[in-house]
């Protein structure tokens, strides 16, 4: 399967280079599509060697003859898979970095940005955000996020660079010029048409055409998608160029990486700078932070890491090795070396040492940037800590009000439960009156006295142990009550029981009338907001509890 698509990046390649493939496409994109469909088939049967009376090559034979051709000498690319160099003014510059988290990829293209201008498009900063609005987000829908942005991105630099395309025509009359109009029907030469342009006109138009793609890039099939995009806007054939850059320890050595192709392996000491790099940064990274898993994740990276082969080399325009040991600022310096070497900005100086302190000055501001960053993050690490006591004080304030709303709950349960009672509605009639009750207590709803308890699931047992009787006496105080029910007797009640929160009435029963309790009772009112227990009625009924009051009654 690898080799497959191997021959197919491969074959893509070789077919977009080709002057009858590019003048189809050409056709097709002024709206030809006709002429350009019936020109591609012509250039196709030309290339591939085959006519309408031959049968067709399937898809993996084509690639590989594709292959096969793109190897012999067709692409300017040599046999090792090394580029072959391409030098002059180009349209615009797509930047792939490669290299494991913490590498120093995203302060290198902020730097670069600030000096030179462009576009970045962060994987992190697309893919985290998306994956937050809706919870979690599969890592295809993560791919089609970014390379929608890398697409745009793409698209953009086109746009702002020039507003026709090299056509055959175009490349008879002139060349492109970086971030310059359309080319000269004149055919003046490239340099002189750059330098006729202002340092601020070469600065800006040099900016317009940069785009620098931040993602690891450590996985083939995450490389394949930019070279995709890339062919998708014939990139190469409207004058860009593409520089791959890996991030490299010094200590790495060669090995099989897992799609068998030989490369540099990161080293432990690549992974332990990477790590360290992490760790002092801090919170200053929107989505790359310190944890205890961190050492580990990095090595599974690199692990798992599949070096470039040179199916995937022929794809760039060049490749520049970056010593992953190297300061921000140094990396910087070294791409922009690069470029100024390959001659593919226009408005780069020739010395060097004059962009030196812009990149130093773009350093010193993004240090200063992490450092506010952290001091914000700690802030808001503090608040959030201040926010989740109050958060637990609120809750622990919450389940004590819900245990003491269970607890009542239960209390009145419990007086609901099912039990044998003796009515006294006269009682509630009397209470209705205004006055005999203290204007902070409320009247009971019913006044009953209770006569024995009964338990709701018919555990005789447990209710007799709650009443402090025996099961004997339990029984046979169910069977007195129950031949008693529905006769009609005469109570009265012979002393009233106030407390702080409670009143009641002590009841004379006939003595026909079995009771449980000890004093035979009739609750007339509470305190508002209080639920007294079932021992605590019973004693103020008593009259064992302090601070009780006893009226007695004529």
């Amino acid at each position: 399967m690898a080799d497959s698509h191997s021959n197919e990046l491969a074959a893509l390649t070789w077919l977009a280079n080709q002057k009858e493939v590019s003048s189809a496409l050409d056709l097709a994109e002024a709206g030809q599509e006709a002429a350009g469909e019936a020109a591609l088939k012509e250039a196709l049967v030309h290339l591939l060697g085959c006519n309408d009376a031959e049968p067709r090559l399937g898809n993996e034979q084509a690639s590989e003859q594709a292959a096969k051709r793109a190897r012999t000498g067709s692409t300017g690319v040599a046999e090792d898979g090394r580029v072959s160099p391409r030098t002059g003014p180009a349209r615009c510059v797509c930047l792939v970095l490669l290299g494991l988290r913490g590498a120093g990829k995203s302060t290198m293209c902020q730097i670069l940005q600030e000096v030179l201008g462009g576009a970045i498009v962060h994987y992190d900063e697309i893919a985290a955000p998306a994956r937050n609005e809706g919870g979690s987000l599969k890592a295809g829908a993560q791919r089609r996020v970014f390379a929608g942005e890398v697409q745009i991105s793409l698209t953009r630099a086109l746009q702002a660079t020039g507003t026709r395309r090299e056509g055959p025509a175009a490349r008879s009359k002139g060349k492109w010029r970086p971030g310059g109009p359309s080319p000269s029907p004149e055919g003046e030469d490239e340099t002189v048409e750059a330098n006729a342009l202002g340092t601020g006109e070469q600065e800006e138009a040099m900016g317009r055409g940069l785009v620098f793609l931040d993602r690891t890039h450590t996985l083939r099939s995450q490389r394949v998608e930019v070279v995709k995009e890339l062919q998708k806007l014939r990139w190469r054939q409207r004058g860009c160029r593409s520089l791959l850059i890996e991030f490299s320890h010094s200590a790495d050595v060669y090995g099989y990486s897992p799609n068998g192709q030989c490369s540099k392996r990161s080293c432990e000491k690549h992974i332990e700078l990477c790590a360290h790099r992490i760790d002092t940064r801090g919170t200053a990274h929107h989505s790359t932070q310190p944890s205890s898993k961190l050492k580990s994740s990095l090595q599974q990276a690199a692990k798992a890491m599949e070096g470039t082969s040179p199916d995937e080399l022929r794809c760039f325009d060049a490749r520049l090795v970056v010593d992953v040991e190297l300061s921000p600022p140094q990396a910087a310096m070294l791409v922009i070396k690069e470029l100024q070497q390959r001659s593919w900005l226009a408005g780069l100086p020739t010395d060097l040492e004059e962009i030196l302190p812009k990149v130093e000055v773009a350093w010193q501001a993004r240090q200063q940037v992490e450092a506010r960053w952290r001091q914000g993050s700690q802030t808001s690490t503090e608040q959030q800590q201040e926010w989740l006591s109050q958060c637990r004080r609120a809750l622990e304030a919450e389940k004590a009000a819900a245990k003491a709303a269970a607890e009542e709950q239960a209390q009145r349960e419990a007086s609901r439960a099912p039990c044998w009672k003796f009515d006294m509605p006269e009682v509630s009639q009397v209470l209705a009156q205004k006055g005999i009750l203290p204007a902070s207590f409320a009247p009971a709803h019913e006044t009953f006295v209770k006569l024995l308890q009964v338990a709701a699931g018919g555990s005789d047992e447990a209710a007799a142990t709650k009443q402090n009787l025996s099961l004997e006496q339990l029984q046979a105080m169910k069977e007195a009550l129950e031949a008693l029910q529905g006769e009609v007797f005469e109570a009265h009640m012979t002393k009233i029981m106030i407390s702080e929160s409670l009143a009641c009435g002590v009841v004379a029963l006939p003595p026909i009338l079995p009771c449980a309790c000890k004093s035979a009772h009739v609750i007339l009112g509470m305190r508002r907001g209080l639920t007294p227990s079932a021992a605590d009625v019973e004693a103020v009924a008593s009259g064992s509890a302090e601070g009780v009051t006893c009226i007695d009654l004529p």
